[in-house]
Formats: C-alpha cells, structure tokens, sequence
C-alpha cells in the first residue's frame, strides 16, 4: 500500500533551482497512492469475481499480483522493501483497469457487451471512472518531483510528506 517508501537521495544544503533560498532535492521510491492505497479493496474484489464469478481475467491478474507477494511470507521476519513491490504493480494496474472495466459496462458477460445499459448509469460510469483516472494522473504529477530528484521548496517537501513513515 506504499506506507513504506525508500528515500534513495535527499540534499537540502545549497540546492538551487527552485526559486527559494531554501530548497530541496530529493529521489524516493512511492507509489501513486490513489492507486496504491485501492490495493486491498482490488485484491478482495479480484479475488471474488475469480472464485465466486469464476471469471478467469481475474484469477490471471490475481495471480500475477500473488507471485509477487506471497512468497514473503515464507520469511515473515524479513523486512519488504516498497521496490519489491514493482513486480506487483502491473498486476495492480491491470486489476484497477479491469474494475473500471466492470463500472463502464456492467452488463458485459464473459469479455461481450449486452445491450441494456441505461445512458444515466453509462455516463454515472464514465464520469466517475473518468474523476478517477484524473485523481491517478494528479497524484502521480504531485510526486512527480520527489520521484525524480527535481528541486522543490522546503514547504513542498514537507506537503509531498504524507504519512510520518514517509519521513
């Protein structure tokens, strides 16, 4: 769920750039939370539509996040950093895709559409599929300094510091 990231660099003593006499330059590995923080809500609605549904688009994409993550359990006392987690994030993407899937044609049955829907559910759909695609693409553009290393003020550091164990 990203509540760990890795701070890879940070340089805070005479960084120029940002148009301020006290900036900061900083490189750490976070996800999007507006994806990230969706992890276990996807996972359970994956898991039910692959058991009980038995729709096998998800049990791939369900198992494919898995591969990832299971096995550190294996060795419960060791530590998992958030770059472990790239291998999961596809899955993670693809998962969100296929919900949004299910929010723009709920009528679909086995990958085909079935006529029916009403135009107020399909734009109620589109509408909140689309605030949520904008919601991923902000988030990400927010981070967008501190995942590249591009100087930032001291105040906006501390506004891309969410969480206490981002620091």
């Amino acid at each position: 769920m990203s509540l760990r990231p890795v701070l890879y660099a940070i340089d805070q003593q005479n960084v120029p750039g940002c148009g301020s006499e006290s900036c900061v330059k900083a490189v750490m590995l976070v996800g999007t939370p507006a994806m990230w923080w969706l992890a276990v809500p996807v996972l359970g609605y994956l898991t039910w539509r692959a058991l009980v549904r038995r729709d096998w688009r998800y049990a791939v994409v369900l198992t494919g996040y898995c591969a990832g993550w299971l096995p550190w359990f294996a060795d419960i006392d060791r530590q998992m950093y958030f770059f472990y987690a790239a291998t999961m994030a596809p899955f993670l993407v693809m998962g969100i895709t296929l919900i949004c899937g299910d929010i723009l044609y709920p009528h679909r049955r086995g990958g085909h559409y079935r006529p029916g829907q009403s135009s107020e559910r399909r734009t109620l759909g589109l509408i909140a599929v689309s605030c949520y695609v904008a919601l991923v693409v902000t988030n990400f553009t927010w981070l967008f300094p501190v995942l590249t290393g591009l100087p930032i003020t001291q105040q906006t550091w501390n506004m891309e510091i969410w969480l206490p164990s981002w620091r």
